[in-house]
């Protein structure tokens, strides 16, 4: 259940020194590119994706390291240890363990947000252990009445008492559309008990039916390219929806 004691659920996001620096050194790696796995052990995922322009940015993410580290194949530069002792966390039941989420951004045109997800006993009140990525929400310029805003970060999407990490990320709407145009999809992890984040596709399905609906809400004011950026997204997340989907390939390290 989610802890009542812990008042970091309610809180806004913090605006770290990150976020304050406009997140320069970030701008290079946005996760719409793809991640490998961060368990080399990692079994292989089923069919997950319909198309070519949309894909989870990373299958499995392994919180068991010493303190802090950057994900594998993700962005190495920056603090990402030092800032742990600052920053407020969203906090949810796991099961075995608690779930952390810090979050900072978005920064700059692409919307650009540092993460710090990790895990700890269930009587911490900070993470022991973790990892930082960044990701970048774009798509969410072309995204009208979606009902779950602020964008969460960490919520109970199956009401199982575990809360789930949902990773917000870009994708792109097809190559006919205006440059920089891009879509929103919410990709959900559920962390397992030997401590792993691991892609739950029937709940990310779910968050992209959500997403779909949004982007097909009528906007008759909108200009025309505009309503085809948004009929794209629509189309592309719906197809996964249904699990009109083959099969992606799962790289690991």
């Amino acid at each position: 259940m989610w802890k009542k004691r812990s008042p970091v659920l309610k809180a806004q996001i913090p605006r770290t020194k990150a976020m304050r620096a406009g997140f320069v050194i970030l701008l290079a790696i946005c996760f719409s590119s793809g991640l490998a796995s961060a368990d080399s052990s990692s079994p292989d995922t089923a069919s997950a994706v319909t198309t070519s322009q949309m894909s989870p940015p990373v299958v499995e993410i392994n919180l068991n390291n010493d303190g802090f580290v950057w994900l594998p194949n993700g962005e190495f530069r920056g603090p990402c240890d030092k800032e742990t002792e600052s920053v407020e966390y969203f906090r949810g039941d796991g099961g075995a363990f608690d779930l952390f989420v810090s979050v900072a951004g978005p920064a700059g045109s692409g919307r650009y947000w540092q993460l710090t997800i990790g895990v700890g006993e269930q009587q911490q009140t900070k993470p022991s252990r973790g990892v930082c990525l960044t990701t970048s929400t774009s798509g969410w310029r072309w995204l009208e009445a979606y009902k779950r805003l602020p964008l969460p970060w960490l919520e109970d999407l199956d009401n199982d008492g575990n809360a789930e990490f949902i990773l917000w990320s870009d994708f792109s709407p097809g190559p006919k559309m205006m440059p920089f145009a891009s879509g929103l999809m919410a990709w959900v992890y559920r962390l397992t008990a030997d401590g792993r984040l691991t892609l739950d596709l029937e709940l990310s399905r779910q968050m992209a039916g959500e997403l779909a609906e949004a982007y097909r809400v009528e906007l008759p004011a909108a200009p025309a390219h505009i309503l085809e950026i948004r009929g794209a997204c629509a189309e592309i997340l719906e197809r996964f929806a249904d699990e009109q989907s083959g099969e992606f390939p799962v790289n690991t390290q």
